[in-house]
């Protein structure tokens, strides 16, 4: 709808090691999510066995039950447009990747491996896992199908809409596989995690998001695991995310007990244009993709965003204060430079009692003020008309007093047209 795309970030419930258990919450939210016309989901990391099976991920037994159930989510969804991204362990050529799992219409379009595995503190993931960071053009198969796998996958609808996926750690690397993404043409990006919980973490965890959406000049929609996953030694509270160019439209409640997800209409559309206007973005290194064709996506019955009517002005008196603030010493500094230079300590300008003349006095007024030169020698000069009224007149008159600045009246309207023959 109008470069518009409802995305969704879904939390499950989660009982570690048992994919059955956990596929029936994904199933359910796979569904809330088709019902209210989400374009895609994402899940959180290893959705379907528990991040925290650690070594049992290790196990035949585990990575079977995972893989019957992931068709039997497939056999599910067959009906369905939405396209879910769920976390999967992935065994490829002798060795268990970390990865993404994107799905629409009961198949597998793709698959992504994680590209930077932690092996710190409280996290062990070499144990089991090997990095896929130098996977591309590679396919492998999975229920007797060829399936791209590798990190050079992007995934279009040949409109607005071309989306790449990083897992947790990625993100956090100091060159996040998101930023190619974004170079190769991916205006949303999704991210899989299981971010534990710390002090101020959440609070980290969410500008990260933030402005990695706007770096990338992106929207950005992140899901990570929930209470289930939470052991003696670490605590998950199932952050929800999404942002988008810079700015976080919607997070949820931590710790909930319960499945749920979060939704929001990104504007792709504006995004595409955006970037069309910076030449940072048209500069930046392109590597070779596999760019993957998804089906036809559920449409919008209705826009659930809210269009701001004064995008550029703050809701909070104190945001709005100090955006104010921030304009005029702009503005003020801006007049300080060129009078400098011009070696001039006096101001003479039009004064209607309008928004750009006022801001004009203001700016002017503050500049004075800094460089403590006499306001008096701002003049300001109302010229009267027609089309002037006691209102505009008065307004001019009352700012000049308030200010001490120097007020000039010129009346046009006695003015002859003879003179200007």
């Amino acid at each position: 709808m109008f470069g518009y795309y409802r995305v969704a970030s879904a939390v499950n419930k989660t009982t570690v090691a048992n994919p059955v258990k956990n596929a029936e919450e994904v199933i359910k939210l796979i569904q809330e999510a088709h019902t209210k016309e989400v374009s895609v989901v994402v899940f959180p990391e290893l959705t379907l066995t528990g991040y925290t099976a650690s070594d049992l991920l290790l196990n035949q037994t585990l990575i079977t039950s995972q893989n019957q159930t992931l068709h039997g989510i497939l056999n599910d969804t067959v009906d369905i447009q939405t396209i879910v991204i769920i976390g999967l362990a992935v065994l490829e050529s002798d060795r268990l990747y970390n990865c993404a799992g994107i799905l629409q219409g009961g198949k597998i379009l793709g698959l992504i491996p994680k590209s930077y595995l932690p092996n710190k503190k409280e996290f062990y993931e070499k144990r089991q896992f090997v990095t896929g960071r130098d996977i591309t053009r590679t396919n492998t198969e999975l229920f007797g199908e060829e399936i791209p796998f590798g990190v050079d996958l992007l995934f279009t609808d040949s409109k607005d809409m071309t989306f790449g996926v990083e897992i947790c750690e990625d993100l956090w690397a100091v060159t996040p596989p998101s930023n190619h993404m974004a170079n190769n043409g991916a205006n949303l990006l999704f991210n899989l995690s299981a971010s534990n919980e710390l002090i101020a973490k959440a609070e980290y965890r969410e500008e990260l998001v933030r402005t990695q959406s706007g770096r990338c000049m992106a929207s950005y929609v992140y899901a990570s695991s929930g209470v289930g996953e939470s052991t003696t030694d670490t605590v998950f509270g199932g952050h929800a995310i999404i942002a988008e160019y810079g700015s976080t439209l919607i997070q949820n409640e931590r710790f909930s007990l319960e499945s749920h997800l979060i939704t929001a209409d990104v504007d792709l559309g504006r995004l595409r244009w955006l970037r069309l206007n910076e030449s940072s973005y048209s500069e930046g290194r392109r590597k070779k993709t596999r760019i993957i064709k998804v089906d036809e996506l559920p449409k919008m019955s209705k826009l659930e965003r809210q269009i701001n009517p004064m995008p550029f002005v703050p809701s909070l008196y104190a945001e709005k204060k100090h955006r104010c603030d921030e304009i005029v010493h702009i503005q003020a500094h801006a007049l300080i430079k060129r009078m400098s230079h011009a070696h001039i300590q006096k101001a003479i300008i039009g004064i209607s009692g309008g928004l750009d003349s006022t801001l004009a006095l203001l700016s002017t007024y503050k500049a004075f003020e800094i460089m403590d030169w006499d306001v008096k020698n701002i003049i300001a000069v109302t010229m009267p008309g027609f089309g002037t009224t006691s209102r505009t007149r008065s307004n001019a008159v009352k700012l000049c007093e308030a200010l001490s600045v120097t007020l000039k009246t010129v009346d046009i309207k006695d003015i002859s047209l003879k003179e200007f023959d």
